[in-house]
């Protein structure tokens, strides 16, 4: 794939990418491993006014190298997908013990709506204990997870039934075979509010994490800083041009196509922050590699994982306190 070329070849952090040295107290090494995260770093250092000369992005080959390399202190940041970190902390707990996640960035919007028929006395959240909802599956499992999480109510405490589709799902709210329903924004917006009570909430997956060793956090506390405030200020200059985002894109990665380099802006929303979505996404990787027969023999260490343990909200907070939304 183009975008998985070596930086040393596009001429991006040619001593970090290709000799791996060690970095010094004054600059960053940066793992990255996937086309969204190469995208952000390079929109960072393109428009970093002459502070890039400090971070330099490093591609690495799969998925789970960052990690791997970070452990082993070739790079200072990894940026690493949830699931990813997730299986790496299982497999590898003494070392990710020494990993910190102090932001997440590239977000995908998730927009669904529960929907309580007023027959069935629902009248808060909290209600549903112990009663019938419906919804479609995996494509909601996220949003279900972070609502109910969010909520304070237990999910095992709900009646749970898959549909195969929306107007199944629709037919047995009418018919009050199951008294609450997850449907999309779209379909919530049509219902009457007569019949029905409407508990809307949007929520965004984070799909990649900033992490370094915990010691670089007071070590290089200055540097980190730095980093996640061009993080910030990248993301909110990115749609205020997206032709010109799209020219430094292009000259990071010239040999792309301009189309595939436009779904790379335009599909996500490049946000950084730290909040409850996090936590509940954890929960959610949890609750799925639980019932896998390839990690029987983690299932101790994943039990007794939390999230929370490896997070460290407080550089972020002192760049920009309303980026850190975990109670």
């Amino acid at each position: 794939m183009i975008l998985a070329r070596p930086l040393c070849l596009l001429g991006l952090g040619v001593l970090a990418a290709c000799s791996r040295a060690p970095s010094s107290q004054d600059s960053l090494s940066i793992g990255v491993n996937n086309r969204a995260s190469n995208a952000f770093i390079c929109l960072v250092e393109k428009g970093s006014k002459g502070k890039s000369k400090r971070w330099k992005s490093v591609l690495l080959d799969r998925t789970e190298r960052g990690l791997h390399e970070l452990a082993d202190k070739k790079v200072d940041v990894a940026i690493s997908a949830p699931p990813t970190f997730f299986k790496y902390a299982i497999q590898h707990p003494q070392q990710a013990q020494e990993f910190r996640i102090i932001a997440g960035i590239n977000n995908i919007q998730n927009t669904f709506a529960v929907v309580a028929s007023k027959r069935s006395g629902i009248r808060a959240v909290k209600d549903i204990r112990s009663r019938k909802l419906g919804h479609l599956g995996d494509i909601v499992d996220f949003f279900k997870t972070y609502f109910f999480l969010t909520e304070g109510v237990n999910e095992t405490s709900i009646q749970q039934t898959t549909f195969a589709n929306y107007e199944s799902l629709m037919k047995a709210l009418e018919s009050g075979s199951v008294d609450a329903a997850i449907v999309s924004d779209e379909i919530s917006r049509r219902l009457d509010t007569n019949r029905f009570t409407i508990f809307y909430s949007s929520v965004h997956e984070i799909t990649s994490q900033v992490i370094v060793r915990r010691e670089l956090i007071e070590r290089k506390a200055e540097i980190l800083s730095d980093f996640l405030e061009e993080l910030i200020s990248t993301e909110k200059e990115l749609y205020l041009d997206l032709n010109e985002s799209l020219t430094k894109l292009k000259t990071c990665f010239p040999e792309s196509h301009e189309d595939l380099l436009k779904e790379l802006l335009q599909r996500r929303e490049l946000r950084v922050l730290i909040d409850e979505s996090l936590r509940a996404q954890y929960n959610l990787y949890k609750k799925w590699i639980m019932a896998r027969n390839e990690y029987r023999p983690f299932m101790v260490v994943i039990r007794k994982f939390n999230v929370t343990d490896y997070i460290d909200a407080s550089l972020l907070r002192n760049v920009d306190y309303r980026r850190v939304l975990l109670k």
